[in-house]
């Protein structure tokens, strides 16, 4: 895990510039599957700086981001920030072992990051 959050503490920065990360087809199919679903609560594992969690925490009361590495997620506080999103939380933790109650959530987003969980 050290490496994972010493690689992408790096480089947090090229993550909030990147179009490719912050709009595309994928993220628009998730979100609206995510509308779809519906719910109070949404999880987005992996948040990274945030762009996913952008887009779906509007569409549920309480959002929460989940990220191993801590610069990602200062970087994301930004990113929220920009997007007017005020019902998000960013939690570092590791995907492994989330630190979140059975049922806690009634949407889980993961967009590009599950290879990362093995």
């Amino acid at each position: 895990m050290k490496d994972v959050q010493r690689q992408f503490g790096k480089t947090a920065a090229a993550y909030v510039a990147s179009p490719t990360h912050a709009a595309s087809e994928d993220l628009d199919r998730l979100v609206a599957l995510a509308r779809a679903h519906g719910g109070e609560r949404v999880v987005d594992v992996g948040t990274g700086v945030g762009h996913t969690l952008r887009r779906v925490a509007p569409l549920f009361r309480a959002a929460i981001g989940l990220d191993a590495t801590r610069e990602m997620l200062a970087a994301g506080g930004g990113v929220l920030a920009d997007g007017g999103v005020t019902n998000a939380l960013l939690v570092q933790a590791d995907a492994r072992a989330m630190p979140l109650a059975t049922a806690a959530f009634d949407v889980a987003t993961c967009r590009v990051a599950a290879h990362h969980f093995t």
